[in-house]
Parts: structure tokens; C-alpha cells; sequence
């Protein structure tokens, strides 16, 4: 396994990503303003670090781990003494950090190094292009790091099937497939189907290995 920093395309992403949520986020130190449902989810959740109870005295109809994220994200940010939204910021770089990094992998599968880091150059240039990110801390943004992931593990599986490679299956993933599923469950229901078929799937692997 490759850890961070020891490969220059990790170097490379890690700058690509502290250069673009830098500008690109409404946390970062550079753009500090968070709005519409943004704000919303941060409003709630600093309501929620000075001992407010969700879903009693503040309420919105999203999940609930997005808004104690955001309570985090706050206590973090109120360690500094000015206005910011410094917590939010690092949370927000570490998901995308993973979001890349993961990509990079899945692209690396089926290409070369080169290849895999230029593909991922295009998928963040549509990506912020069209107003997916839009200022970060939206479910779907939290959400697509989890999923993304989730395909990296899956394809691995993948791959191990189509070579018979039954016990090279790990079941740790399946652990982290569930992980995945509660927290996305807490955020926005609807987008946990995905993660139905990976069940199947493993189902399927475990009745092969016996």
C-alpha cells in the first residue's frame, strides 16, 4: 500500500486540493462565507455546541450527523479568536483530501499513474465547473467521499471475483460498507442504495468461499 507522500502523485494531490478547497470552499480563511443550506446546517449545529437539543428546540428535516459535524466543525473554529470557519475548513480538506486520493486509486486500477492523475485533474475540473461543490458542507459532498471509497473497496472485490480469487475477498470492507451505510442513513436517507447491492454482493462471495 501506498502511504501518503511517499508517492509524488500524493504530493501532487495534496497540494491540488489544499490549492482548490482553498478557494473554492466558503469555509476556507480566503472566501469565509458560508450560505443558504450551508449555513443553515452550521447554524444548527452551533446551536447545538451551546446545549440547544436537535430536533426539540432547533430543527431541520436533513439527518442529524450533519448538523453534530458542523457542532465539531464550530467548537474547533471558537478555539481561534476571530470570526471563521476554520473547523468546517478542515474537515471539509480531509474528506475531499480522501475523496481524491481514493479516486486516484480507482483510476489507478485500470491506469497507469500518469493517466490516473490526469484523469483526476478532469473529474475535479467538472466537478467544481458545475456547481457540484458549490462552497462544500452539502450532504451530497460528505456523502460522494463515503461513496467513492465504498466503489474503491467494491471494484477490488471485483476484480478478485472475476479471478476466482474467492479468500482474497476481505471482510473488513463489508465492515466499512455498513459504516458507511449508518452514517449516510444519518445524513440523507435516499442516497444509501448503493451500498444494497454491495450486500448482495458479499452475500454472494461468502456462499462461494464455504
Amino acid at each position: 500500500m501506498i502511504t501518503l507522500f511517499s508517492n509524488k502523485y500524493y504530493k501532487k494531490i495534496f497540494a491540488f486540493i489544499l490549492l482548490t478547497t482553498f478557494i473554492c470552499s466558503g469555509a476556507s480563511p480566503f472566501v469565509n462565507l458560508v450560505k443558504e443550506d450551508q449555513a443553515v446546517f452550521y447554524a444548527i449545529g452551533k446551536c447545538i455546541a451551546k446545549g440547544q437539543v436537535l430536533f426539540r428546540d432547533v430543527c431541520d428535516h436533513k439527518g442529524s450527523y450533519i448538523f453534530f459535524l458542523n457542532a465539531i466543525s464550530y467548537l474547533v473554529s471558537s478555539i481561534f479568536p476571530f470570526q471563521n470557519f476554520i473547523g468546517l475548513y478542515f474537515f471539509e480538506f480531509i474528506s475531499m483530501l480522501c475523496m481524491a486520493i481514493y479516486l486516484f486509486k480507482i483510476f489507478n486500477i485500470y491506469l497507469n499513474e500518469n493517466l490516473s492523475f490526469y484523469s483526476l485533474l478532469s473529474f475535479f475540473a467538472i466537478y467544481y465547473y458545475r456547481g457540484l461543490f458549490r462552497f462544500g458542507n452539502r450532504c451530497e459532498t460528505w456523502i460522494l467521499t463515503m461513496q467513492i471509497i465504498s466503489i474503491y473497496y467494491i471494484l477490488l472485490s471485483l476484480n478478485s471475483l472475476c479471478k476466482n480469487n474467492y479468500h482474497n475477498i476481505k471482510f473488513k470492507y463489508f465492515f466499512l460498507h455498513g459504516v458507511f451505510t449508518g452514517i449516510v442513513f444519518n445524513i440523507k436517507m435516499n442516497y444509501i442504495a448503493m451500498w444494497g447491492g454491495s450486500i448482495l454482493f458479499y452475500i454472494f462471495v461468502d456462499k462461494k468461499r464455504v
